[in-house]
């Protein structure tokens, strides 16, 4: 588990996060198997998956950015990632690397108590269908990243789902907090701690626009509750 490089990363601005995972990508394709986790401290902010539509560009009350995946929206607020970059772009395996993935976080999870499940490309807790920790992934010609998200204090993050039009009530019911996972998985892998010079002047430079200028724009958060049934369905 502890083959390549590993570095941590704690994010200080909404900005910030793309750039990581290029950077995670450039290094990867030059380096091999990479893993980052991100440790958000920056204010509250909305992530948008790249066929996401931007709600709140004409505001300044809101802090709004896109990522380069075609995940769905996330609501920061303290939120814990941790990413690995893979050594190979291939549409075939992303899938096999996405499930592969979800094993092993879930070992993880059953070590602290939850009995989970991975549907949808996201995993959930099997006596509540709470989700647990969102997944997504993006990949290149030569690399591919797999991220895991999650909360593991209740976020405040009321706000911002009400200035996206989502009922906070039902969003909260719909997700379970996971204390002690981040420090678990930091433990094993024991990452370096990454400085400003982290981020490439090539990545840094990059002007990366991921609009599509849709008409048929993705909606939703990465926050869904499911039914139970739908563990053996």
């Amino acid at each position: 588990m502890n083959s390549g490089e590993s570095y941590e990363w704690k994010v200080q601005e909404p900005e910030e996060i793309d750039d990581l995972v290029g950077e995670l990508h450039r290094r990867t394709r030059a380096n091999g198997l990479t893993r980052l986790f991100l440790d958000h401290e920056e204010e509250n902010n909305i992530v948008r998956g790249r066929n996401q539509e931007l709600l709140h560009e004409d505001t300044s009350e809101i802090s709004e950015v896109r990522r380069r995946d075609g995940g769905k929206t996330w609501y920061h607020d303290d939120t814990k990632c941790f990413m690995l970059g893979i050594p190979d772009g291939s549409d075939k395996f992303r899938k096999v690397y996405m499930e592969q993935w979800g094993k092993l976080l879930i070992n993880e999870l059953e070590e602290l108590g939850y009995d989970a499940f991975m549907a949808d490309s996201d995993i959930y807790d099997a006596e509540t269908g709470q989700q647990l920790v969102g997944m997504s992934g993006s990949n290149n010609s030569s690399t591919s990243i797999v991220r895991a998200c999650w909360y593991e204090e209740e976020p405040e993050i009321d706000e911002l789902l009400e200035a996206d039009d989502q009922n906070p009530e039902k969003f909260h019911e719909n997700y379970d907090t996971v204390e002690g996972l981040y420090n678990r998985l930091r433990d094993h892998i024991e990452p370096e701690l990454a400085d400003e010079n982290f981020l490439s002047q090539e990545i840094r430079g990059a002007e990366n626009d991921y609009s599509t200028n849709s008409d048929h724009w993705i909606a939703g958060t990465c926050i869904e509750k499911i039914s139970y049934l739908n563990k053996t369905s």
